[in-house]
């Protein structure tokens, strides 16, 4: 999420910023910000974080981004995605506030593709696999999955869930894939040439993200999508992948449980990331947007 390609992505509803930061000749670290401004205010959404050398250069990278933002009232908030760790967490107190209210959840599972194998799998996700390979499912991935198909089914679902908030549209996805190319993996499970379940998958390098992933209900009912995560594995490893961030989860919500149910039922390490941080030279401008944007 600090690619300029996600960045790129993002234009239209944020305006992407770009800064780099040196002492002299020195290359310390760089940040992508997300901007949304309202006349003297501006709120910065790094998604991928800081990306730094070393953390001693913090303060002197903070320094320079309360120096750029001086001529308003702004808050940046830093979503990191370095493990949590006692020394880490530390540095950053020093310099910046925890986020009061999060935007993410700040919980993943990762995954590791040295050894795929079904073994990690729990004893209720292999009943289940096993139930859907006697449905006769088939899968696609990559150019042979066509992005419209997906578009429908996630909308499909969405609408049968009310969840009308997360639809996603044509032109969304397809932008997306003319930006990442290649590395915006689709998957497509069927039934009798029917779209039942289906992820679209970012790839980075040798590791890959969970981005969107739908089932409608017949996918529910033959068990579609255990299935597509463990052909999914299979095919992200031959391809040279070796981690897998399996995408939130959000151990405190009732209303996950069953998505945090499926996604830790494939194993995998629970991780949680150092997370959401900001930066601000307003105290008021801090607490209405923690209290007001970002309420539930």
């Amino acid at each position: 999420y600090s690619s300029f390609d996600w960045g790129q992505f993002k234009v239209g509803s944020w305006i992407p910023l770009r800064l780099a930061f040196f002492n002299q000749n020195n290359f310390l670290g760089q940040v992508q910000l997300l901007l949304k401004k309202r006349f003297k205010i501006c709120f910065g959404w790094a998604s991928g974080g800081l990306c730094l050398l070393s953390c001693k250069d913090l303060p002197e990278i903070l320094s320079a981004l309360r120096e750029y933002f001086k001529d308003c009232y702004f808050l940046l908030r830093f979503h990191f995605f370095d493990e949590l760790a006692g020394a880490k967490s530390f540095q950053l107190c020093q310099h910046l506030q925890r986020a009061q209210k999060t935007i993410n959840s700040g919980f993943s599972i990762f995954h590791s593709f040295e050894n795929v194998s079904e073994k990690t799998f729990s004893s209720n996700h292999r009943y289940y696999l096993k139930k859907s390979l006697k449905n006769d499912l088939s899968i696609s991935f990559g150019s042979k999955v066509p992005l419209s198909s997906f578009t429908l089914l996630h909308n499909e679902m969405t609408e049968n869930k009310n969840l009308d908030s997360l639809k996603i549209n044509s032109e969304e996805i397809s932008r997306l894939a003319s930006l990442f190319g290649e590395r915006l993996i689709p998957c497509m499970v069927f039934k009798a040439d029917q779209p039942v379940a289906g992820c679209l998958i970012l790839r980075w390098e040798n590791t890959a993200y969970y981005f969107l992933a739908a089932a409608n209900e017949q996918g529910r009912e033959l068990f579609a999508s255990y299935f597509m995560v463990r052909e999914l594995f299979s095919f992200l490893a031959e391809k040279g992948v070796v981690h897998f961030d399996f995408g939130g989860i959000t151990p405190f919500s009732e209303n996950a449980f069953g998505v945090n149910k499926f996604k830790m039922g494939f194993g995998g390490k629970v991780t949680q990331y150092l997370g959401e941080w900001d930066l601000s030279n307003s105290d008021l401008l801090r607490i209405l947007f923690n209290k007001v944007y970002l309420r539930k």
